[in-house]
């Protein structure tokens, strides 16, 4: 999203400083901090929460500092370090599985962290900004909190593969058990004839499944995501917690492919809260091979569905967020 305001360089630990944003008035800064601090271990996480609070109470310069922008796991600090130096703030919540709210991370001081966090943003009215309304809901019926919401902008493709008019091939990212993979091992075990595509990491158990189901492939990470949607005719997204937010669905159509999600957390929001392709229970084995069933006798409803919903996505566009955030920071900024 800094993108859209000026060019930022980031990094897993960044300090991203932005100048010449501001039209008709003299240079601002912003400071993006993103850390990754959930990453290997307890002492890691205190070190790096140990260090950026001492570079924000600190070294970063006071003068130069108008703006200070913080992520989920950061928020404390963020604030407090606002508060302390009379800097306007605010925080993005991507997730709140980093924050123990759903209950099924063991880190419990994070969850003390946010609660810390929380009561200053609502003590302070300092601004949040979730990323789907179901976040934004999530905070406001359980905490109290309003927010505003900015969606992760998606980039575009400037040219669309025509929508495949036959079933070969569906794809899957992330082989993860709260992505669905049990879920879509149990679907290629009732549908032989199709070959399953997972992208992302590969499993420990590749080569068990692989020897199970001749009909699952392991291909990896790539780069370019278009080279995902050249080689599939529609795409699972069979999340079996409450995502946040989908990129896989708006990508997926984006580039002609339609995507089947789970109907839970985010995810409806990225089809428009279409019954047609979404699934309810998430875990139902059968209501999935339905679905799937459905779009292989009638292949010519993909590209139907595809061409109906390419507006509802374009409002997930970098142009539109990025404008969306640029706002929402120099109201910030305005706001005395």
């Amino acid at each position: 999203l800094l993108e859209v305001v000026a060019k930022a360089e980031k990094t897993e630990v960044a300090v991203a400083t932005v100048k010449n944003i501001r039209p008709n008035t003299s240079a601002w800064n912003i400071h993006s901090l993103n850390s990754r601090i959930w990453g290997k271990g307890l002492i890691r996480k205190l070190l790096t929460r140990y260090s950026m609070n001492r570079f924000l109470q600190h070294d970063l310069d006071l003068d130069a500092t108008d703006v200070l922008v913080a992520t989920t796991d950061l928020t404390d600090i963020a604030v407090n370090a606002a508060c302390t130096r009379g800097w306007k703030t605010c925080s993005i919540i991507r997730a709140f599985e980093y924050l123990c709210i759903d209950g099924n991370m063991g880190f419990f001081e994070r969850a003390h962290d946010w609660i810390e966090a929380a009561d200053v943003l609502d003590r302070g009215k300092l601004p949040l900004i979730t990323n789907s309304h179901f976040m934004q809901s999530y905070f406001a019926e359980n905490y109290g909190i309003q927010s505003e919401v900015v969606y992760p902008p998606v980039q575009m493709p400037e040219t669309t593969r025509a929508t495949p008019c036959k079933i070969r091939k569906i794809g899957i990212v992330n082989p993860a058990i709260d992505k669905g993979y049990s879920v879509v091992k149990a679907i290629a075990e009732r549908l032989p004839s199709i070959q399953f595509c997972y992208f992302g990491e590969i499993p420990s158990d590749a080569k068990k499944v692989r020897r199970k189901f001749s009909n699952i492939e392991f291909h990896g990470w790539s780069r370019d995501v278009s080279q995902i949607y050249k080689c599939v005719d529609l795409m699972l997204v069979p999340s079996q917690w409450a995502e946040p937010f989908g990129r896989i669905p708006v990508e997926s159509i984006a580039h002609g492919v339609l995507p089947i999600v789970s109907k839970i957390g985010g995810l409806p929001e990225t089809v428009d809260q279409d019954e047609r392709l979404m699934v309810d229970p998430h875990n139902d084995v059968e209501a999935w091979v339905q679905k799937i069933e459905f779009f292989m006798k009638h292949p010519e409803k993909m590209a139907s569905l595809v061409h109906e919903h390419t507006a509802h996505i374009r409002k997930f566009g970098i142009e539109i967020q990025g404008k969306r955030f640029t706002h929402l920071i120099q109201s910030l900024y305005d706001t005395p």
